[in-house]
């Protein structure tokens, strides 16, 4: 986890590619940070955030996608859709009474 703070961005990239595989809940705000980041980082912190499968992770996305910033927040919503988080469906809906998929 040290390394996604190195100055060197394929170092960064190997290591949140690394947490995706490895990490687990408490993971989920360095990952989704990354994942809004775009580029090859933000593609690698997508990744990374389909494939964590520890226990805990969709509650912490939810947990997360509801204090996130806005970037950081659809950096999750689109990883909740994608891993069928079903867990999620009231933040998703709850998102979409207030507008924010419009």
């Amino acid at each position: 986890e040290q390394c996604i703070g190195a100055p060197d961005a394929p170092v960064k990239v190997a290591a949140v590619r690394a947490l995706g595989v490895l990490g687990d809940a408490s993971h989920v705000p360095t990952l989704a940070t990354a994942s809004a980041a775009g580029g090859d980082l933000g593609k690698a912190g997508s990744l990374a955030l389909d494939q964590l499968r520890a226990d805990g992770v969709d509650a912490a996305m939810v947990a997360h996608a509801r204090e996130a910033r806005p970037k950081v927040q659809a950096a999750l919503v689109r990883s909740i859709v994608a891993r069928r988080s079903a867990g999620a469906f009231p933040l998703l809906v709850g998102m979409a009474k207030i507008g924010k998929f419009a």
